[in-house]
């Protein structure tokens, strides 16, 4: 049980570090949004993706090792109850409450990117049909004789 409660520690301290990362990066994307520069969010975006993908894997790897917890199929919270019922020493109360945490900020910060990237479209669309209003040139309609119709009557 020692062996899988320090296991369980390490790659939750590898999560909430990638967290932490992904947390900045997204931090970052907000500010580089504002500023519309699109080479660094281009970079940014890599880098989020990057961080995700390290997060699948510990997650992939925390669910692994819970599963394979002395040979039951158990969830984090059932194996911290446990631990607290045999009193052993452990950091994992603490760090799912960290994870917990920093992941409700990286959902809260993806959201407001989110919003920004939406309301970014919205104003990119309202640009490009005023530039296209702007640039239609203006259509005079002409009768058979070659004269111009007032009001679209002959």
């Amino acid at each position: 049980m020692i062996k899988e409660i320090n296991n369980l520690e390490e790659v939750s301290n590898k999560e909430i570090e990638a967290y932490s990362n992904l947390e900045k990066y997204l931090s970052d994307k907000k500010t580089v949004i504002v500023q519309r520069d699109v080479e660094k969010l281009k970079h940014i975006d890599m880098e989020i993706q990057s961080w995700s993908n390290k997060i699948q894997t510990l997650d992939a790897k925390l669910k692994q090792i819970s599963s394979d917890f002395e040979g039951e199929n158990l969830t984090l919270n059932q194996i911290i109850e446990r631990i607290e019922k045999e009193n052993k020493p452990s950091e994992l109360p603490v760090l799912k409450s960290k994870l917990n945490n920093i992941a409700d900020k990286t959902r809260r910060q993806n959201k407001i990117n989110l919003e920004l990237l939406e309301h970014t479209m919205k104003i990119i669309e309202n640009s490009v049909n005023i530039i296209a209003n702007a640039m239609a040139p203006e259509v005079s309609s002409y009768n058979k004789r070659g004269r111009k119709i007032e009001n679209n009557v002959e």
